[in-house]
């Protein structure tokens, strides 16, 4: 007979959510910066591994996250609008 092996199968991470410090649409020049929920280690759809960026630029983001059993969930899209500014004003 075969010795008895515990397997242990690890919860999924919660799906992080990802939170702006202000309007996610914003003016040409002006950045927002998203957060994502607390875990062991993020990877977000820009590249970026800590767990907020500042943006600038008009753009789709997500965040996966990674806890510590090695498991991982990715957030909802989170989408951020940059307006241009309007033309100057001529006199």
């Amino acid at each position: 007979t075969s010795p008895i092996k515990n397997v242990t199968v690890n919860p999924l991470p919660a799906i992080p959510s990802i939170t702006a410090n202000g309007n996610t649409t914003i003016c040409q020049g002006s950045t927002v910066t998203l957060t994502s929920s607390p875990s062991t280690a993020y990877l977000w759809s820009n590249g970026s591994t800590s767990q907020s960026i500042t943006v600038n630029s008009s753009n789709n983001y997500s965040v996966t996250i990674t806890d510590g059993n090695g498991c991982s969930n990715t957030s909802p899209i989170k989408n951020v609008t940059v307006n241009p500014l309007p033309a100057i004003p001529s006199i």
